[in-house]
Order: C-alpha cells, then sequence, then structure tokens
C-alpha cells in the first residue's frame, strides 16, 4: 500500500515538473500579433522572444499576450530583422542584450517608459536609427548600447541616468549635442569616442569617475567641468581626473601644435590624445610614473617629445607595452642627457 502511494506522489510530482518546464521553455506564437513568447516562471508574465509570424515593419509590442503581462524582451530577440520602428509595451522592465542589434532599418525607438538599463550592444550597428526616446527612469546606459548608431544627431539622458558604459555611443558619427545630467556618476571608457561632430561636452559636479579614452578620435575644441566636481578638473579645456593627477583627455581639435603636460600629472591615461591632428610636440613632465596605451593613436603629425628627465627616468615609467600603438608619425623622443629615435636608438649628449 506504502509502496502504491509514493509511486503516486512520485507520478504527480514529476507531472508538475514536466508542466511547469513546458510552461517556462516552450515558445509559443501570439495568435493576433504573430510574436514568439515564452511564459515566464511566474506563469503569469511573458516574454518576447522573436518576430515570429509578424510581418508589420512598426514593431508595436502589446501590453497582454492572452492572460500573460508582457514584461521583458529577450536576448537578440529582433537581431538583424528589417522592423523600421519599435514602440509599445507598457508593461516591459527589462529588454535584453543584443536585442536590436543589427536592425539596418530601425529609424525610431521609443523605449517602453519602466525599463531601467539598455543592456549591452541593445541598438548596437543600427545604422539608420534617427528618433530615440528614452525612458523617464533610466538608471544604465549598457556598454555598445547605442554603438556606430551613425545617424542619431542628438540623445536626451534622463536625470536619473548614473552610469553610462563603455563605448555607449562610440561611433556615433552624426552627434552634434550631448547633455550629461547632474546625477550621471560613472562614464566609462570609449562612451564617445568618435563621436566626430561633437565640439564641446560638459561634465556636471556629479560625475565621480571617467574612464580612460573616453572621448577619443573626435572634434572636440572644448571639455568643461563643473568647477564643483570633487574629482574632475577642466585646464585650458582639457580633462583631468583623480584632483588632476590623471590626464584623461586633450580636446583634439584644438588649433595649438604644441603641449606641456602640467607637473601635478602622475599618469597620461589611454588614448589621451588619440586623433590630435595639430599637435607635432608635447612636453612630458618628470612627475609622470605611468603611460597608459594608445596615447598617440591616430595623431601622424606628432614629431617631438620632449622629456624634462633623464633617459634613465624615461626608462622607469611604467608604460603600456603598446603605448605607442597607432600612431603614423615618426617621432623622437628628447631626454635632458640623450634622445630616442622611434626605432629606439639611443643617442647619448
Amino acid at each position: 500500500m506504502k509502496s502504491s502511494l509514493r509511486l503516486i506522489i512520485t507520478t504527480v510530482v514529476l507531472t508538475m515538473v514536466l508542466m511547469l518546464c513546458a510552461i517556462t521553455t516552450c515558445a509559443c506564437i501570439d495568435g493576433s500579433k504573430g510574436l514568439e513568447y515564452e511564459v515566464n516562471s511566474d506563469g503569469e508574465t511573458c516574454t518576447i522572444t522573436g518576430l515570429g509570424t509578424y510581418s508589420s515593419k512598426d514593431l508595436v509590442i502589446p501590453s497582454k499576450i492572452g492572460d500573460y503581462e508582457v514584461t521583458a524582451i529577450a536576448d537578440y530577440a529582433f537581431q538583424k530583422t528589417d522592423i523600421e520602428t519599435f514602440s509599445g509595451g507598457e508593461n516591459i522592465t527589462k529588454i535584453g542584450i543584443g536585442a536590436f542589434q543589427d536592425c539596418q532599418q530601425l529609424k525610431t525607438a521609443i523605449i517602453p517608459a519602466r525599463v531601467k538599463t539598455i543592456e549591452q550592444d541593445c541598438f548596437r550597428d543600427c545604422s539608420e536609427l534617427r528618433r530615440l526616446t528614452l525612458p523617464p527612469n533610466l538608471i544604465e546606459i549598457g556598454e555598445s548600447a547605442f554603438g556606430a548608431c551613425v545617424r542619431i544627431t542628438e540623445i536626451n539622458i534622463p536625470n536619473t541616468v548614473k552610469t553610462i558604459g563603455a563605448t555607449a555611443f562610440c561611433g556615433c558619427v552624426s552627434l552634434k549635442s550631448i547633455i550629461i545630467p547632474n546625477g550621471v556618476m560613472r562614464i566609462d571608457a570609449g562612451a564617445f569616442a568618435g563621436c566626430v561632430s561633437l565640439t564641446n561636452i560638459n561634465f556636471p559636479a556629479s560625475v565621480r569617475s571617467v574612464g580612460e579614452g573616453f572621448v577619443s578620435y573626435n572634434n572636440l575644441t572644448t571639455i568643461n567641468v563643473d568647477t564643483n566636481s570633487p574629482v574632475l578638473s577642466s585646464i585650458d579645456g582639457n580633462l583631468y581626473g583623480d584632483f588632476s593627477r590623471v590626464f584623461i583627455s586633450y580636446a583634439c581639435a584644438k588649433p595649438d601644435s604644441s603641449f606641456d603636460i602640467p607637473k601635478t600629472v602622475v599618469r597620461i591615461g589611454t588614448w589621451s590624445f588619440a586623433g590630435c591632428l595639430n599637435l607635432k610636440t608635447i612636453l612630458i613632465p618628470k612627475s609622470i610614473n605611468s603611460i597608459g596605451a594608445g596615447i598617440f593613436c591616430f595623431s601622424p603629425n606628432i614629431e617631438t617629445i620632449y622629456y624634462d628627465g633623464t633617459l634613465e627616468d624615461w626608462h622607469r615609467i611604467d608604460k603600456d607595452d603598446n603605448w605607442n600603438a597607432g600612431t603614423e608619425s615618426i617621432f623622437t623622443i628628447i631626454c635632458t642627457d640623450g634622445t630616442i629615435a622611434m626605432d629606439g636608438t639611443v643617442t647619448y649628449n
């Protein structure tokens, strides 16, 4: 009797497990719209996983499919599809990684109001994206979220945003205006690299951390920092971090042919002079003890580096293995007691 009861209980439990698995993993098609979706583990909400038989190029996400609230869009759900607009989804709180990546026909995207994070690569390589509406309570813009969106001319970042991820807007070559609202605390490396239409950028006092190379290869003439910033500073339109101890970025479009790095600086950051076409000479003070990667990348006209120290001092500096990579220039390093040619040949005074 006990063994029969045990068998019945085991069968019931297995049946329930299988039913649950079927609910949480099966791909279903919305009968009215044709969108693919999966029911979430709560049995009450669902995630859009793809277009399915949806035929319109104007993608409008419904608030519900049947009895299920639509609360998410899966990773890569619409990647490389030919949709032209995206809107709707008033119950959506999450849009997955690369969900709209490489949608070459997408022109307009209105991101649902309840979304708080734009995930990594979410709209990357959407080369026709022109009109973009970010949600009002957004907190984070992820890595490469809008990378290479070459048609976007302006971005209105909500004042709720705290983090702008690495290469978030990298390669947005038409971006002419960007306002970083007071409240943003972190901007990661390469966030605006290659945004060649930007001519100036302003940092509010709230920003505590800026990744090296965040605005390299651009046409900036001025980088401004709120004077109340406790960490960042702007000196002659160039950006410094860590209480002026780190040189983060030179405003590449400055007309000057020479530049003296201040003696307060102990590190020259990655890509800090990348894309500077006018610079020919740079003075590096003896205070420098660290140099990042590719500091002169795509700066073809640099001829001379003056170093305010001896050859031995120069060799003691902790340099990235690729510190001078990516430059087409042939420059000489002149120290107080000798010179170093581009090929490494040393000549003593």
